[in-house]
């Protein structure tokens, strides 16, 4: 398809198009059967297990009848609100194809991914433990994807932290006494929340 033309607008008066030779597949079809979309959104996504490092997805097709499903595409990200707030994680371009269905164009950022296959579950391995994830599924056909999914948030479970107190100091206050101070793990080797510290001694020698 091509080449696009592309008008400019204001409030004064209304440029001439411009014509672009530009290449593009759009999200529609036409054939002697009919027009072919593009997948609707996976329906009904949700935790079937969920450890420290990994989560057990699972989701139902999309409810439109469109051309076969290719693949799901899961799509995940950590749920950290500083994070969110500084970077955009996608972008909706409409763009009308004249008196065709309204294509939508979704540019994602921040979010890794994982192909699926055509199955209607996924395990997502390599996660950080107790940490919240926000989770999506995308289907393709021949077409390119669709809608993503709902979102959904799943926080995974904690283990025993990995990593050791820091900068480790002990005072003698006195003939019979030591202060012994610390400072906590690196905090993303935490892997839950810090309820408390053992501290162990034994004579030198």
């Amino acid at each position: 398809m091509g080449p696009w033309t592309i008008g400019i607008v204001n409030g004064i008066d209304f440029r001439e198009p411009f014509n672009y030779p530009l290449k593009y597949t759009a999200q529609l079809l036409h054939t002697g059967l009919g027009v072919h979309y593009a997948p609707g959104r996976p329906q009904d996504l949700r935790v079937l297990d969920c450890g420290s490092r990994r989560v057990k997805l699972a989701w139902l097709d999309p409810t439109d009848d469109r051309s076969p499903i290719l693949q799901y595409i899961v799509q995940y990200q950590q749920e950290s609100p500083s994070l969110l707030s500084a970077h955009f994680t996608s972008i909706e371009l409409t763009v009308p194809v004249w008196r065709r269905p309204v294509v939508r164009i979704h540019l994602s950022a921040n979010w890794q991914t994982m192909a699926a296959g055509t199955e209607l579950f996924a395990t997502i391995s390599g996660l950080q433990p107790a940490t919240h994830y926000k989770f999506r599924v995308v289907a393709e056909n021949e077409l390119g994807a669709g809608e993503p999914s709902e979102n959904i948030v799943v926080r995974t479970e904690g283990e025993a932290p990995t990593g050791e107190p820091q900068s480790l100091s002990v005072t003698a206050i006195a003939s019979d006494q030591l202060r012994v101070s610390w400072t906590a793990p690196v905090q993303n080797l935490w892997n839950g929340e810090i309820l408390g510290y053992y501290v162990g001694y034994r004579e030198h020698g």
